[in-house]
């Protein structure tokens, strides 16, 4: 899990992307390293939904893995 500071930092790299509203609460869960079935339970969603969220989001950043996608929000 992330510190209070560095959680604080990250949500609002998040919310400077071109995500919609809920691809971006799945980053910033799936940064967290949440898994899908957490992040599914906490925004009442299904697993598949999850996956496909995050399917678009790495289609959407071009990126295909969790690394590249904290790299390219933090330092893009």
């Amino acid at each position: 899990m992330l510190n209070e500071t560095k959680l604080l930092i990250l949500e609002q790299k998040v919310q400077c992307t071109r995500l919609s509203s809920r691809e971006k609460s799945v980053a910033l869960l799936w940064l967290q390293d949440y898994d899908h079935r957490v992040i599914a339970q906490k925004l009442i969603i299904s697993e598949h939904t999850v996956r496909s969220i995050v399917k678009s989001i790495y289609r959407k950043t071009d990126v295909n893995s969790k690394m590249s996608l904290l790299l390219k929000i933090v330092f893009d």
